[in-house]
Parts: C-alpha cells; sequence; structure tokens
C-alpha cells in the first residue's frame, strides 16, 4: 500500500480527487492518507511521516508547489511528487522537471489522465522497491546525509558500504557492487541536488574503473570516501539553516543562478523586496551577507571551471560577472590563497577533506 499526500489551497477540490474512481478501484494499491490547504503544513508531514506520493498544485498563497517541490528534493523526503496547475505555462513544468518532478497535470483533472499518471507513479515505486536492496538504500542515504549529518555519520556509513563491498570474494564483483553504489549515490544527488554539477564534478568523483584487481578495489573505495567527505565539507555553501521560506527562495535562487549578475538590486526586484530590507534579512537569517554568499558562490564555480572546464582566465573572468581578468586574479587569489594559474583540483579537493 502506497501512502499519498494531496496539496491544493481549495477544500472542495481536495474532496473531489478524494472521490475519483481511481482511488477506489485501487484501494489496496494507493491511498489517499493526508489531505492539506498548505505546502508549509505538508513540507510539516513530509517531515514526520513516510509519503511515498506526493500530488500538490502549483500556485499557492505563501508557499508555492515548486517551493514544496524544492525544500522535498533537498531534504529527500519523497521519491514521487506530481504537479498541478490550472495554467498550461510550460514553464512550470519545465521548472518542475528541473527539480525532479515525476509529472505535471493541467487541471481541471481528468480521469483518464489522472489514471495514466498514477499509474506510471505506482509502477515507478514498485521497480523502485525490487531494486532497492538494504545495501543500495544505505548507498541513497549517505547522499542525503551530506547535508544534515556529521562527518562521523557518514564515515559510519562508509565502513557499513565497504563491508557489504568486501563480503565478496571475487574482486569482479566486489567492484560491480562499487560500480552500482556509485550509480546510485550519483542519481540521488543528480535528482536531488540538480544545482551540484554547477560546483562539482559529479560524474568525475563518481566514476569507477574499467579494471577489477585487488588494488583497483581498494583505490575506488578510497575515492568514493574522498568524495563524499568532500562534498561535505561543501554542503554548508549549499544548505540553509533559515526557516523563512523567503529566504530559502532567495538563498536556492542564488545557487542556480550563480552565472548571472545576481547584484543585490536585481535579486531584491525580483522577489519584490526593498534592497535594505533583503540585506539585513539575509544577515540575520543565514548569519552571512549577501555580498559575501555571493562572492562564496562565485568562488566555488570558479574552482569548477578553472579545474574541469577548458575556459581561460578571462572567458570564466566575464562569465562571472567580474569587471576584467585582473580583478578576478586578485580577488581568486585573496580568496583561496592560490593564482588562477597554479589552481589545481585535485589538490583542492585533498585538502578540503583533511580540513585545511
Amino acid at each position: 500500500m502506497y501512502k499519498m499526500l494531496l496539496v491544493d489551497d481549495r477544500k472542495i477540490f481536495l474532496r473531489t480527487v478524494r472521490r475519483m474512481p481511481f482511488f477506489r478501484d485501487h484501494e489496496e494499491e494507493i491511498r489517499i492518507e493526508w489531505e492539506t490547504c498548505r505546502a508549509d503544513s505538508a513540507l510539516e508531514i513530509l517531515r514526520k511521516e513516510h509519503v511515498d506520493i506526493v500530488m500538490t498544485d502549483i500556485r499557492m498563497p505563501m508557499m508555492s508547489g515548486i517551493d514544496l517541490l524544492k525544500a522535498i528534493r533537498r531534504e529527500n523526503l519523497c521519491s514521487c511528487t506530481i504537479l498541478m496547475s490550472e495554467y498550461t505555462d510550460f514553464a512550470y513544468a519545465r521548472e518542475g522537471i528541473l527539480y525532479g518532478a515525476f509529472d505535471y497535470i493541467v487541471k481541471p483533472l481528468e480521469e483518464k489522465e489522472l489514471e495514466g499518471t498514477l499509474t506510471r507513479a505506482l509502477a515507478h515505486l514498485q521497480k523502485n522497491d525490487l531494486m532497492r536492496e538494504p545495501e543500495m538504500a544505505a548507498a541513497e542515504g549517505l547522499a542525503g546525509m551530506l547535508f544534515k549529518n556529521s562527518r562521523e555519520e557518514i564515515e559510519k556509513g562508509l565502513k557499513a558500504i565497504e563491508s557489504y563491498v568486501m563480503s565478496e570474494k571475487d574482486p569482479l564483483e566486489r567492484m560491480q557492487k562499487i560500480r552500482k553504489i556509485n550509480s546510485r549515490i550519483l542519481q540521488s544527488l543528480l535528482t536531488g541536488y540538480p544545482f551540484l554539477e554547477s560546483y562539482v564534478p559529479l560524474e568525475a568523483l563518481f566514476s569507477s574503473p574499467d579494471t577489477a584487481s585487488e588494488s583497483d578495489v581498494r583505490e575506488a573505495l578510497l575515492r568514493l570516501s574522498r568524495s563524499l567527505l568532500f562534498l561535505h565539507r561543501k554542503a554548508p555553501l549549499f544548505h540553509t539553516g533559515s526557516a523563512n521560506v523567503q529566504v530559502q527562495n532567495i538563498w536556492f535562487y542564488m545557487i542556480g543562478n550563480v552565472d548571472e549578475s545576481c547584484r543585490l538590486t536585481e535579486t531584491a526586484q525580483r522577489f519584490f523586496l526593498n534592497p535594505s530590507y533583503l540585506s539585513s534579512l539575509f544577515k540575520k537569517e543565514t548569519g552571512i551577507s549577501y555580498k559575501a554568499f555571493l562572492q562564496d558562490l562565485r568562488m566555488e564555480r570558479a574552482r569548477f571551471l578553472l579545474g574541469n572546464t577548458e575556459k581561460k582566465v578571462s572567458e570564466i573572468a566575464a562569465q562571472l560577472h567580474f569587471t576584467d581578468s585582473e580583478y578576478f586574479r586578485k580577488s581568486f587569489r585573496s580568496y583561496t590563497g592560490i593564482s588562477p594559474a597554479k589552481f589545481d583540483y585535485e589538490k583542492y579537493i585533498d585538502a578540503a577533506v583533511s580540513g585545511k
């Protein structure tokens, strides 16, 4: 039995959906367990209960369905979120897909369309249940732990993964397990935190060697540990401790748009706020100034571009909205202690893992 959370700001709509024939015909497979008219209330339910499917309207007061979807992905609260909207503008669907929505339904709901979407959702959940070995679930758990657990807890999870891998005697079978774990962690991160691809080389971090000698297995386990601990060290940049939804939206807007100008006045205008108020609120809620956080994002993006692309320093400076290459060089050296020309991404990972 899969449990659904239904979210819409109109109670009459909630009653209408509950009475649709699909839920009567599939009562042994899926049930609407919770319903609420507010996205923030839905978030509270998700944090307390195990929810298999969320079906939420996009346009709601205070907190939208897109905001709810982002929170679900950040906190790994549910693997299947379906968006609904009376507006057929594809921009909503596109944003939902970007943040990992399972599907998008246009209101008013038609029984046939609802049935098709929920049938696919059930098949998706059933397939995941079959594939999710306990150890694979632990691998997915490690991805979620990066943003809310201590290093000690992550190291404990890594030891469990190592024991699982080394329980096989054949190095080839050990490597097959490592490849599967890397793939599962990578997919979980890409689904839950798509913005990470702009800041860290996820594909490279969770790659596995083609060969499978005993030394390859040991090296692959060490690389997995190194990659996860590196991401854990970087996690504070991508996670705000603020419970203020408005500040969270601004925080993640900046993370997702680091290649844009993101000047305070521009962001304030986008969120219909006074710049002084935004600056004060941001510092109060996050403990860091807007300007300093933008600098943190730009420098992390610059490291990624320097270490993982063929872009010239002048191109990176322009992309990140520095006035000229020399100003970028000075800013990068001041921030990192090293010039862009001498920056080495592998050494950067090692230093981050070692706590330097």
